[in-house]
This record gives C-alpha cells, sequence and structure tokens, in this order.
C-alpha cells in the first residue's frame, strides 16, 4: 500500500486502529474483574518481548491527566467510569503507538502519525498485531473476519482515521455539505473533542465498517474522501477570505497578543484562538507562527499536555494558569529561534 503523502494543511495527524479480542477469553462486557486482570497481564508479559519499551497507565490509579493527554494525541478512548472491569493502555516511548486492553475490546491498537502517513500508521499497527499474535490467537471467523463483542463491528477489525481542520467549512454554514459528503462516501465525519465544547472546527473523518472490503482499500475511501473535504475547504476558505480577509488576520493578531499577555485562560476559549490563528496560518495571512508550530503549541496546550504528570488536585496546579505558563514559554522559544 501506498498513498501520496503530499501534506496538506488542513491535516494534523493520521491514525489507524485494529482491535482485536484473545481466543478463550470472554467479551470485555461480559469478563468479571479477576478475568479483566488475567487479559492485561497476558498483554503486559508479550510486550516484553517487543524492542522499543512500552509503559502502563491504569485507569484504576485515577491518572486522568495522563489519560486526556493519549486521548488528544488519538493514543487511547477515554475510559468509562464505572466500568467493572480493569483496564490498562501501554504506550511506546515514541508515544506514536499504544495497546489499549479491556476498554470495547480486549486489544485495541493505535498507530498515530503526522500528518497524513497511513503507510507508517499501517504498518505499525500492523507490525504489533502480529508480535502479540504469536502469544496468543484471535477470535476469527472465516465467514465474518475478526470478531467483536458488537457483533456489528465484526470484520477487518481497521479503523483510519484523520483529525482535519475545516474553519472555512464552518464559518461558510457549509457543515451540513462536509457531513453529507462524508456519508456518500461511506465515512464518518464528526466533532474531534465533543467534550470540550469548542467551536466545532477540529472534526475526525473515519472509514465505516465496510464489508468486503480490505484494510488496503479502506485506507485508500479515506484517503480519497480527505482530499473531497479538504478541496471542499480550500473552495471555502477562497470565498470567505474573499470577503473578510483583513478582519481575520486582525482577529488572529489579537488573539495572539492575548495568549502572549493572559495569566490564566480557559482551555475552550484557547482552542477556539488556536482554531482562529490556525486559520489565517493557514490562509498565508499571518506569518508569526507556522502551522506545524501551531499544531505543537495547541496539543501541548490543552488539558492533557499541561496536567500530564501533575497532581492537578493541587490549587497551585490550576490548568488555566499552566496553559497560560505554557503559552508563554512556547511562543518565547519560538521568538528565540526567529531571531
Amino acid at each position: 500500500m501506498t498513498q501520496n503523502k503530499k501534506i496538506n494543511r488542513n491535516i494534523l495527524r493520521s491514525s489507524i486502529t485494529v482491535s482485536r479480542n484473545i481466543s478463550g477469553h470472554k467479551f470485555v462486557p461480559s469478563m468479571d474483574p479477576a478475568e479483566s486482570v488475567e487479559c492485561i497481564n497476558a498483554v503486559s508479559n508479550a510486550l516484553r518481548y517487543v524492542d522499543k519499551r512500552f509503559y502502563p497507565i491504569k485507569y484504576e490509579e485515577r491518572n486522568m491527566s495522563e489519560y486526556l493527554y493519549l486521548y488528544e494525541k488519538s493514543l487511547t478512548s477515554l475510559p468509562e467510569k464505572e466500568k467493572k472491569q480493569h483496564s490498562a493502555v501501554f504506550v511506546r516511548e515514541d508515544d506514536n503507538l499504544s495497546v489499549q486492553v479491556n476498554h470495547t475490546e480486549h486489544i485495541v491498537i493505535h498507530a498515530v502519525n503526522d500528518p497524513l502517513d497511513f503507510d507508517t500508521s499501517f504498518s505499525d499497527a500492523y507490525s504489533m498485531e502480529r508480535i502479540l499474535q504469536h502469544f496468543f490467537p484471535f477470535c476469527f471467523s472465516t465467514g465474518r473476519g475478526y470478531l467483536m463483542s458488537r457483533p456489528e463491528f465484526s470484520g477487518t477489525g481497521l479503523t483510519a482515521s484523520v483529525l482535519l481542520h475545516l474553519p472555512a467549512t464552518v464559518r461558510t454554514n457549509r457543515t451540513g455539505i462536509a457531513y453529507k459528503l462524508s456519508r456518500e462516501l461511506k465515512m464518518v465525519l464528526k466533532p474531534a473533542f465533543p467534550e470540550k465544547k469548542a467551536l466545532p472546527a477540529f472534526f475526525i473523518l473515519e472509514n465505516t465498517n465496510i464489508k468486503g472490503v480490505s484494510e488496503e482499500d479502506t485506507v485508500g475511501l479515506i484517503y480519497d474522501a480527505c482530499k473531497e473535504l479538504c478541496s471542499m475547504e480550500e473552495q471555502a476558505q477562497a470565498d470567505d477570505l474573499s470577503d473578510n480577509n483583513l478582519v481575520i488576520k486582525t482577529q488572529a493578531e489579537k488573539s495572539f497578543n492575548t495568549l502572549k499577555n493572559v495569566d490564566s485562560i480557559s482551555e475552550n476559549i484557547f482552542i477556539n484562538m488556536m482554531s482562529l490563528i490556525r486559520y489565517a496560518a493557514e490562509s498565508g495571512i499571518f506569518s508569526r507562527l507556522n502551522c506545524n508550530q501551531i499544531d505543537k503549541l495547541l496539543f501541548s496546550s490543552m488539558n492533557g499536555g499541561v496536567l500530564s504528570g501533575r497532581n492537578h488536585t493541587d490549587k497551585a496546579d490550576d490548568a488555566d494558569h499552566l496553559r497560560s505558563i505554557s503559552i508563554k514559554r512556547f511562543i518565547g522559544q519560538e521568538d528565540d529561534l526567529s531571531c
């Protein structure tokens, strides 16, 4: 499988998720706590034989800041709060690959790369899948493919997705058209971070479970759908900028200066400001930071980034204040580099 790796400025990240269940174990919803621990231990023992080191994060330890960080990087799903089964995430030391245990399925492998590199993600995910299969067989049916706890998801067990920034589509009221186009292409388009209640300019585009379509063809389909949505965004941007160029530039400069000087800023306001600044940078009317720098700042200063590894119950570690410190430090470093 080879895809054109031309970088599109509206694409922030690509990822491949591969789900599997271990033969001889009950599906996750039917597991008791002891069985779920047995599953975690089996995966943990297998990962000891992998070349690159993995570190574990257990939800039972209530380190939600770590989970937020991994969730924002597309390396895990958020754990369910009320769940009798034990769960864990094992993360590779480069933070580009994770193995999630006992979420919806026994094993969910997440491989993440920037920005549209499905080749690397595909290789990473399936290399890990082959390694784990050496230690335990997966549930597989000749007629239905890999079996899932939710039968409608049985098949390849593959989800390919991209994280898109589509601000002009939103600003010109074409979101409904984008949703319709995605459905026609057998894809799902949804807000990237719905729980943050920020403006919906960041989206996830991912495949549905299409029976009889191979893993390689699935990736090809989402790649084509991604190109269609980015083309729509490009046209929407041209229409929007023809009327609002100066306004957007002024708003982006104002947002940038606010970020440099404010002592405390909420996550939702921060995300919305970064979306506006990135939109201006995408269109070439804002040059203080480029898109790659903006993406780095965005994800390092979300809640998961600023709280990761901290005792966030401490009043001194208020997330809104920590976010401002992170922003100022980052912008200062970029200013030094540009001199």
